[in-house]
């Protein structure tokens, strides 16, 4: 967690989060165990059904958290996968930040939304697929998260973002998305390279 991005985080959840009840479970990676098993770890500390997930790189925009909630009512009985717009990525792009219920934990081979296998890309793209599988995935352009990565935005490569954005770790997870997809027999997208709105600072 970098400490700085995270407190920009909350403080435009709650100013933006809308006319919601909801509860915030952070926690810093003091011991560098990595974006995936975190979010698993704080799911699993979660006390209400339907979790989301932002990160210390975005700013939740105005009535992100509400207009989220009003899509997942639209699926049958109630609940699915909503795909936030990071104001980066386009609808058809992996799944970057999002609200989803834990019936759908159900569906994910590994009891977990975000499968530890990976390093950290792809796992967005792989519970986007599981979601779409079975008809409970929808991408809500108006639940707005502006995504800051440094792909897009200038910003500087602290040691996390060299670490999960390395040349190596890109095609490692790769290899695993193909993995993975093969022993469940799975039809996931695969896209090379994700489609972009604009990309900000073509220098990255």
């Amino acid at each position: 967690m970098r400490i700085e991005g995270a407190a920009r985080c909350l403080d435009a959840v709650s100013k933006n989060a809308g006319d919601v009840i909801y509860e915030v479970v952070a926690e810093e990676d003091k011991d560098g165990i990595g974006c995936n098993p975190m979010v698993n770890r704080l799911v699993a500390k979660s006390k209400f059904d339907i979790v989301c997930f932002v990160h210390d790189d975005s700013v939740p925009q105005k009535n992100f958290l509400e207009n989220a909630f009003r899509t997942m009512k639209t699926f049958p009985d109630g609940y699915g996968c909503v795909g936030f717009n990071d104001m980066v990525h386009d609808i058809d792009a992996p799944c970057t930040h999002w609200m989803i219920h834990k019936k759908m934990l159900k569906y994910f081979p590994d009891g977990v939304f975000y499968s530890e296998d990976y390093i950290h890309t792809r796992v967005d793209l792989e519970l986007k697929e599981v979601c779409k599988a079975v008809g409970r995935y929808k991408w809500d352009k108006y639940a707005r998260i502006k995504h800051m990565t440094p792909f897009y935005y200038s910003i500087d490569l602290d040691s996390s973002y060299r670490r999960c954005y390395s040349a190596d770790s890109i095609r490692q997870d790769r290899a695993t998305f193909i993995k993975r997809r093969k022993d469940q027999n799975a039809k996931w997208a695969d896209p090379k390279i994700a489609r972009v709105r604009k990309r900000r600072d073509p220098s990255i």
